[in-house]
């Protein structure tokens, strides 16, 4: 259990929003990063003029959330502090679930509004935290997270077991779902969360640092953090959920900095492995690199060119070496020149020796004749290396690739 700090302001906001008491582009005075509750002076982490409910959310501004709770006022905030399944179990199946801290609203102080608004006085668990963004990630529903598919007696040949969520319950619209996506997705597009950027993906999320508790002084210690972030990829159709949480990194300590790029290769891998569609545009600079990093039959034809030309038939060849923009990193039926090699695929392979991989999905093989290519390449594209600069022509699945 801890506490969240900034992930938190995903309840503060999408509360406010449901209640239809704001909207992303009502813009709020953020008193250059400075507020005053009931005699307690609250600071944001640098001073921020003027800005929209998005840009709190992107740039996390502790006096912005302030006033947005402020405006939602106690017991509604209360209300979906609870809906969003803070404070209570979540019934996954395994032992010692902590329910979390949440305070009764009788026993709120006078700052405790504010304080919760931005992630502090209250105690939460990873889970719960996930099952939160989660419920945004599903349009407004909450889901109860579960570690058993299902249940079925056992027969003699395997069989399918689906996935029945048991307990879910709508927490916000539809509506106020996307908009938080939306802005979620400007977090990491445009705040403190840029490192969760993805490689052909769009992503989602909100960055977290919140001071420890000193247990010598028991105050907030200005040493020891805990960094965060968690969200979602692919925005409009959620595939997996994410958080890290970092507890007293070393160094760098707020959550964009230390747990957004651990989330980025996380969510990176967990989607290419799921062979979830992309569905932003990678540039054509990074498809040939991806092409280069992920096809190593094709950096071993770049590296036989060794800087010179080679004219037609020649026994370099360069086959289907940039392809699609999906099909390159292993996901395409028919079409794919697999995933990440193994250790093992990789030795067996230098054994055979430089084109002599039998089987090899990705077309390019040493022979006296040119290269087959199995799928067509949408474009030419061009590639340096070695101060030469190759152009690939398009090719048709079946047909001899020519010159090169």
């Amino acid at each position: 259990m801890y506490e969240p700090g900034s992930t938190f302001k995903l309840v503060t906001i999408a509360a406010a929003l449901e209640e239809k008491l704001t909207r992303p582009d009502e813009v709020f005075d953020c008193q250059m990063g400075s507020i005053v509750i009931n005699g307690m002076r609250i600071r944001d982490s640098k001073p921020h003029g003027l800005l929209s409910v998005a840009g709190i959310l992107a740039e996390s501004s502790d006096v912005g959330a302030i006033k947005i709770a402020l405006r939602l006022g106690e017991e509604r905030f209360y209300k979906y502090i609870r809906a969003f399944g803070f404070g209570q179990q979540t019934g996954i199946e395994v032992p010692g679930e902590t329910r979390g801290l949440t305070k009764p609203l009788n026993r709120w102080s006078k700052v405790s509004i504010g304080a919760i608004s931005m992630g502090q006085e209250i105690g939460v668990t990873p889970l719960q935290l996930v099952a939160m963004v989660s419920t945004i990630a599903n349009d407004g529903v909450w889901v109860a997270p579960r570690i058993v598919a299902g249940t079925t007696e056992p027969q003699g040949a395997p069989q399918m077991v689906a996935f029945h969520p048991a307990v879910q319950r709508r927490v916000i619209s539809p509506m106020t779902a996307a908009q938080m996506k939306q802005m979620m997705q400007g977090v990491v597009l445009h705040g403190t969360g840029k490192k969760a950027i993805l490689e052909g993906y769009s992503s989602a999320g909100k960055t977290g640092t919140a001071q420890k508790v000193d247990p010598a002084t028991h105050t907030y210690s200005h040493t020891k953090y805990v960094g965060s972030f968690a969200g979602f990829a692919p925005v409009n159709d959620p595939a997996i959920t994410v958080a890290v949480i970092l507890d007293s990194a070393v160094g760098l300590h707020q959550g964009g900095q230390v747990s957004a790029p651990v989330f980025q290769r996380v969510a990176q891998q967990v989607l290419e492995y799921l062979h979830t569609p992309h569905d932003v545009e990678l540039p054509p600079s990074r498809q040939v690199l991806m092409a280069s990093a992920v096809c190593s039959p094709c950096s071993a034809a770049r590296a036989n060119f060794d800087g010179r030309r080679q004219s037609a038939g020649s026994d370099t060849i360069f086959g289907s070496s940039t392809i699609q923009r999906h099909d390159h990193v292993g996901r395409r039926a028919g079409r794919d020149c697999g995933p990440i090699v193994s250790g093992q695929e990789r030795q067996k392979r230098d054994r055979n020796g430089p084109g002599k991989r039998t089987g090899s999905r990705c077309g390019w093989q040493r022979s006296g004749s040119p290269a087959v290519a199995p799928a067509r390449i949408p474009r030419s594209i061009r590639i340096a290396g070695d101060g030469e600069v190759w152009a690939v022509k398009e090719v048709a699945a079946g047909r001899s690739n020519g010159n090169i």
